[in-house]
């Protein structure tokens, strides 16, 4: 399946980022991903209200497979943290993986891509921000609005 994210906004070229700037790229990302599952057979699981309850331990995705649950046939589970619950639609629990296109559009003068901050530095807010952050430090400082989950890739 092919779908086309989009990102208007900046990424910060400092070392790695900030939590906050991280976060920023998720929110943002959130409505489109929302979409994506309500339109996509594959993801339609996404949106249940009876996922499993999963966890991020050693930077590894677990949920427990609870046989009397009904929730146990689903491919997806819904992570807490800080505030927010994730649902990871890509993980390696179900040998799902992506391929990402990036075109990199800018309003910069020519040059400035490299002068303006680390061009590795600023893939890895984006990538950064496509996962699902692995503990509540990761979160940042946005709260979230009430009853909305956010999605992201794990």
């Amino acid at each position: 399946m092919d779908f086309i994210l989009r990102y208007r906004g900046r990424f910060p070229g400092k070392k790695g980022g900030t939590v906050d700037d991280k976060q920023h790229v998720r929110m943002k990302l959130h409505p489109q991903l929302s979409e994506l599952c309500r339109r996509e057979h594959f993801f339609e699981d996404c949106l249940s209200p009876d996922l499993l309850t999963g966890r991020v331990t050693n930077n590894r995705l677990e949920f427990n497979h609870d046989e009397s649950n009904p929730a146990n046939d689903k491919q997806f589970c819904r992570v807490a943290l800080g505030g927010f619950e994730f649902v990871p639609l890509i993980h390696r629990q179900h040998y799902l993986y992506c391929q990402l296109d990036i075109i990199w559009l800018r309003q910069e003068r020519a040059g400035d891509i490299v002068i303006g901050g680390d061009l590795d530095n600023r893939l890895k807010v984006l990538f950064d921000g496509l996962r699902m952050p692995h503990t509540d430090n990761e979160v940042g400082r946005e709260k979230p609005p009430p009853k909305i989950s956010a999605f992201s890739v794990s």
